[in-house]
């Protein structure tokens, strides 16, 4: 019985010890890319931008982890219907404009890019606003030009057709 009473209280002092020590940080706390990528995911886009801002030009003009993060909110606005998609759609064309900025022959950076801002677009058009639908198109036009100096790719040519077609 002894024995008994003193396992148990053996037990309850260790399960105390451990739910009262300090909890081991997230593998994410510290790594700015890596929460970023975690709040892109829960929809959070623009705390992970400001997370990106605070780290440092090196980190958020990172073209590889700019390219998930893109990946990253197309996927989250797939469920997603009307202007439910814009703050989604704003984050692809952001970080597909980071990567086409510093490469423009990247063709999935750059049709990425323009293919947002034309649903951008399509979503001012729905709204009425012709002058936003009319920036977004000029823009997407725009980027398309640039990316023409380099050479086209049948991606960014399609994109680029899309946009025309708005």
């Amino acid at each position: 019985m002894k024995r008994t009473v003193v396992l148990t209280c053996v037990v309850l002092a260790a399960v105390a010890a451990v739910t009262t020590a300090d909890t081991p940080p997230s593998r994410a706390e510290g790594d700015p890319k890596q929460e970023a990528r975690l709040l892109y995911l829960e929809g959070k886009f623009r705390e992970a931008d400001e997370l990106l801002r605070q780290a440092g030009p090196e980190i958020a003009n990172d073209v590889t982890l700019r390219m998930q993060l893109a990946d990253a909110a197309q996927r989250s606005i797939k469920s997603k219907t009307g202007e439910d998609r814009r703050a989604g759609l704003e984050a692809v064309k952001r970080n597909y404009t980071t990567v086409a900025t510093a490469h423009l022959d990247n063709g999935a950076a750059v049709s990425g890019a323009i293919l947002a801002a034309k649903e951008l677009a399509e979503l001012d058009i729905a709204r009425k606003n012709s002058d936003g639908a009319k920036a977004q198109a000029t823009w997407a036009l725009d980027l398309g030009e640039k990316a023409a100096a380099v050479g086209l790719s049948p991606e960014v040519k399609a994109a680029l057709g899309e946009a025309y077609g708005l």
